[in-house]
């Protein structure tokens, strides 16, 4: 179920805050969260901060998105054009 809800994001990846929000709403495990660990060959979890995210393994090489897709060029695209501020 996990893995195929972080294969339909962009990005091949998901908070971890998200997924468990969604395990309230579809009647999930409580320990389902602690479940991701236990197949570490299909789940990385990366920890920055105070953000814990849940990154799917078969679609990364080291830290690069291997498969990119439009959306996410373009997603990248405009995070720059944001991070540039107004051209006056």
């Amino acid at each position: 179920l996990l893995h195929e809800l972080v294969s339909l994001t962009i990005e091949k990846r998901i908070e971890l805050r998200i997924v468990k929000l969604l395990q309230k709403d579809y009647g999930l495990p409580t320990n389902f969260v602690k479940w991701i660990n236990r197949f570490p060959g299909i789940f990385y979890i990366c920890i920055k901060g105070d953000v814990c995210t849940v990154l799917l393994r078969e679609y990364y090489e080291r830290s690069e998105l291997i498969e990119d897709s439009p959306l996410h060029q373009l997603k990248v695209k405009y995070a720059k054009l944001v991070q540039q501020g107004p051209r006056l």
